[in-house]
């Protein structure tokens, strides 16, 4: 698998699969060894479990984890069995934790501005739709 599907992967994980941005952020932000470990963070899983998803070493991992985490890409929850390591999960959770990012790049945050003014757009636009058909059915009408 070439680098770009990693993250393609990881935004239709997000659930913004059909955004052309959401894969530029993720690339912007991690390399491929670091989509790997995203990847293999679904469902939640050990360090080892993550070494043997994603083929990397667990020294390597190891070493990821705090970028990962800083960059808010990858979280840890303690379990009886350990801490295992999940990724983020969805648009507003990235774009939160990232978005705090201390080293984010100037890219990455036009990425962020340009994903909201088309969320903004699909919105706007979802809602103009919504009152047409409300308008069309009557006060009564629900879902």
């Amino acid at each position: 698998m070439i680098g770009p599907a990693y993250y393609q992967q990881l935004a239709e994980a997000v659930g913004a699969g059909e955004s052309d941005l959401v894969p530029k952020i993720f690339e912007e932000l991690i390399d491929d060894r670091e989509a790997r470990v995203l990847l293999a963070a679904s469902p939640p899983a050990t360090i080892d479990e993550l070494a043997k998803k994603s083929g990397l070493a667990v020294p390597e991992i190891e070493a990821m984890i705090d970028p990962l985490f800083t960059k808010g890409l990858l979280f840890k929850s303690k379990k009886p069995e350990g801490f295992k390591y999940y990724r983020v999960r969805s648009i507003p959770q990235m774009h939160d934790a990232t978005a705090l990012y201390p080293e984010a790049s100037k890219a990455s945050l036009e990425l962020w501005k340009d994903a909201i003014s088309a969320l903004s757009a699909w919105q706007a636009k979802t809602t103009r739709s919504w009152l047409t058909i409300k308008n069309a059915w009557g006060a009564d009408f629900a879902w």
